[in-house]
């Protein structure tokens, strides 16, 4: 296989690869409580203060942005002061399916499940 064949597979292989791939940021709430999120990107504008309720999924077009840090508020008292949870942290990740969660001691994290 000469060098142009090689090279025309790999770029052909990625978008096949690719083409399912979502660019969507799926985030489950798997707590009792409403919470927010908001999501840092490496050099892309961030996306603050996105709702998602109980046991739903909250969609977030992300585009083709890597993922620095995603961030929870949760409201444990309507009208309260929210509880921050431990935010997800990375050099720069395209994953793209979170969750926030209550840990056992009552604190809450968001999470790559």
């Amino acid at each position: 296989m000469n060098k142009t064949m090689l090279i025309s597979a790999a770029f052909l292989s990625f978008f096949i690869v690719n083409a399912s791939f979502s660019n969507d940021i799926n985030m489950t709430n798997q707590t009792k409580f409403p919470a927010r999120f908001s999501v840092s990107y490496g050099s892309c504008n961030p996306d603050k203060d996105i709702e998602v309720r109980p046991g739903k999924t909250a969609r977030v077009g992300a585009g083709w942005c890597l993922i620095r840090e995603i961030s929870a508020l949760v409201y444990k008292v309507p009208g309260g002061v929210p509880v921050t949870a431990k935010s997800f942290t990375s050099s720069g990740t395209g994953y793209r399916t979170f969750s926030i969660i209550e840990n056992f001691d009552g604190s809450f994290a968001v999470i790559r499940p």
